[in-house]
C-alpha cells in the first residue's frame, strides 16, 4: 500500500461516509417530493351526475364480479385518473346493456323461485313422482341461464381494460383468471393446475406461506409483492375515483357508507 495511503485512510473513510450520507439524503428528499407530487395529483371533486340506487347497486356487484373495486384498481397500480376512466367505461358499459342485464336476471330469479318450490314439496314429502324430474331439469336450465348472464357481464372486460395501460391489463387478468382463490393468490400471472390444487389443501397460515413460497415462480411472487406495493400506494386515488365517478346514493349512505369508505 503506497504511504501517502496508509497517512490517510482514516481521512479517506470519513469522507466516504460524509459522501454516503449527503447521497442518501438526496435519494431521501427526491422520493419524499415523488410521494407529495403523487398526493398533490389527487382531485376531489363534486360528482357531475348523481347515480339511482338501482343502478348504484347493479354496478358496484359488477365491479365485485370483474374484479374492479378500489382495492383491485389500486392493485392494477391505477392512478386516480386511471381508475376514474376504467369506472367510467363500466358505468357506460352498465347503461347500454342494463335491459339485457336485467332481462337475464329476472328470468334467474323466476327460476330460483320455481326451484325452491319444488323443492320444498319434496321436503314435505310429495307423493308426485314428476316434482323430482322438474327438479333436476329447472337446476340444468338455470346453471345455462346463469353462464349466459356470466358471458354477458364477461363482455364488459374489453372495454374496461381499454382504459388502462397493458401493464394494468395483465394484472387485472390475473385477478379475473384467479376469482375464487385466495387473496394473496389474486394476482398471481399463470397459475397452474398443479400450484393451485399444492397451495389451496393447506389451511394453516404458516404452512400456506411456505407452500407458496415453494410452488410460485420468482415471476408469480414478484407480480403479488407489486401489487401489494401498488395497493398501499394508490388506495386513496381510487377511493376518490369512486367518489367523482359512482358517488354513492344519499338513499344508501345510512346502509353501507363505512364499508365504502374502506374501499371495499
Amino acid at each position: 500500500m503506497p504511504r501517502i495511503i496508509r497517512q490517510h485512510w482514516k481521512v479517506m473513510l470519513l469522507q466516504l461516509g460524509i459522501v454516503s450520507v449527503i447521497i442518501g439524503l438526496i435519494v431521501a428528499a427526491t422520493l419524499d417530493s415523488e410521494e407529495a407530487l403523487a398526493q398533490s395529483q389527487l382531485v376531489v371533486s363534486e360528482p357531475t351526475h348523481a347515480l339511482d340506487p338501482a343502478t348504484y347497486t347493479a354496478v358496484r356487484k359488477l365491479r365485485h364480479e370483474l374484479a374492479l373495486t378500489n382495492s383491485d384498481l389500486a392493485a392494477m397500480g391505477c392512478s386516480q385518473a386511471d381508475a376514474e376512466r376504467v369506472l367510467g367505461a363500466l358505468l357506460v358499459w352498465y347503461q347500454s346493456n342494463k335491459d339485457s342485464l336485467e332481462a337475464k336476471e329476472r328470468l334467474i330469479r323466476q327460476d330460483t323461485r320455481r326451484l325452491r318450490e319444488l323443492r320444498r314439496k319434496i321436503q314435505i314429502g310429495t307423493r308426485d313422482t314428476s316434482v323430482a324430474r322438474d327438479v333436476a331439469a329447472l337446476r340444468e336450465q338455470l346453471v345455462e341461464k346463469m353462464a349466459e348472464r356470466k358471458q354477458l357481464v364477461e363482455a364488459a372486460i374489453p372495454t374496461v381494460r381499454n382504459a388502462v395501460s397493458v401493464e394494468q391489463a395483465s394484472y387485472h387478468e390475473s385477478a379475473i383468471a384467479n376469482q375464487g382463490l385466495a387473496r394473496e393468490l389474486r394476482f398471481a400471472p399463470g397459475l397452474s393446475k398443479s400450484q393451485i390444487e399444492g397451495i389451496s389443501v393447506v389451511r394453516n397460515n404458516n404452512q400456506f406461506q411456505t407452500e407458496m413460497d415453494r410452488v410460485l415462480t420468482y415471476g408469480q411472487k414478484l407480480a403479488i409483492q407489486q401489487a401489494a406495493i401498488n395497493q398501499r400506494e394508490k388506495i386513496r386515488g381510487a377511493q376518490l375515483a369512486e367518489r367523482n365517478v359512482l358517488p354513492m346514493p344519499s338513499q344508501l349512505l345510512g346502509e353501507d357508507n363505512v364499508r365504502e369508505s374502506m374501499g371495499q
